[in-house]
């Protein structure tokens, strides 16, 4: 139990960034305390809306900032309002961010309105599976 405990707090290693304006791109930087990542998120283009729920897309820039390459992560990023009231989610996916490199990528978020921060939340593992 202790073990599993300790594994849920690795696993939601949280990062914050502020956008000053909803043009600004927003940048977290993961972990807080030893940065090894750093993502910039580009503006968010609104492509859909259904029932009050938006989809929207941005692009962006993953940097590894560490001499190791990361072979596989994903993440859940959160998107909050002014207020830091949750509005949306979406799954960050990376593979093969090889040592001091930049990977672009296309982020797809669904949401009740655009985010003025994001929180990002790291999964361990490989994306699709599932531990018991």
């Amino acid at each position: 139990m202790k073990k599993g405990l300790a594994l849920v707090a690795v696993i939601l290693v949280m990062a914050s960034g502020v956008c000053p304006a909803k043009d600004s791109p927003i940048t977290l930087l993961w972990p807080p305390d030893k940065t090894a990542i750093k993502i910039t998120f580009g503006k968010f283009q609104q492509i859909s809306v259904l029932a009050g729920q938006s989809t929207s897309v941005c692009d962006v820039v993953v940097e590894n900032l560490t001499d190791k390459p990361v072979p596989r992560a994903y993440s859940t990023v959160y998107g909050n309002d002014k207020n830091n009231v949750r509005i949306g989610e979406g799954l960050l996916l990376l593979s093969d961010l090889n040592p001091q490199r930049q990977v672009k990528a296309r982020f797809q978020f669904s949401s009740v309105g655009i985010p003025a921060s994001l929180t990002l939340s790291a999964n361990k593992g490989h994306a699709g599976r599932s531990r018991r």
